[in-house]
């Protein structure tokens, strides 16, 4: 059943240059229709309450290598709490393919409700998760934590922040 507000939306469409390129490629090239196919069934299988998402950064260990992926939830209705995942990313060139070798909660204070806007940083070769607290439902994301990743698994929590920038 078409819903007309949606119907006008497409009959709204004009012709461009851009549109036909789009549509060109989109018949021309083998597989970019199947790619893009691909990435939408990707993209409708995230979970709703997944807000943010950052990678980067790199882990090796005697027997593998990856790197990093941050993932904020969102959680509630009314008062909405945040919590950040990481997780070690396993790169394997053998098999072309990536996978999660582990994940784990960055786990705050007891005095943290919510914790939001994750980042990576690199400091003196180690990498570094930061992410932005709050201290009670509704309040500011005032003050920051660091936690240290390390081998699959490690999280250390940073009691006094970043270590300075060596020169």
């Amino acid at each position: 059943m078409l819903i007309p507000g949606i119907l006008r939306r497409f009959t709204l469409l004009r012709p461009t240059p851009a549109l036909a390129t789009m549509v060109g490629l989109a018949c021309a090239v083998p597989g970019f229709a199947a790619a893009q196919t691909d990435a939408h069934r990707v993209v409708q299988t995230l979970p709703i309450p997944i807000e943010e998402v950052v990678s980067g950064g790199s882990w090796k260990t005697r027997t593998a290598e990856g790197t990093f992926r941050l993932v904020q939830t969102g959680e509630g209705w009314e008062t909405v709490r945040h919590r950040v995942f990481v997780q070690w990313l396993e790169e394997s060139q053998e098999h072309r393919r990536v996978t999660v070798r582990r994940t784990i909660e960055l786990e705050p204070p007891p005095q943290v409700f919510s914790v939001a806007d994750p980042q990576l940083v690199s400091r003196n070769g180690v990498w570094y998760a930061i992410v932005r607290t709050a201290s009670r439902p509704l309040a500011q994301f005032d003050q920051e934590i660091a936690f240290e990743l390390g081998a699959p698994g490690i999280a250390r929590r940073m009691s006094r922040g970043l270590p300075r920038a060596r020169r």
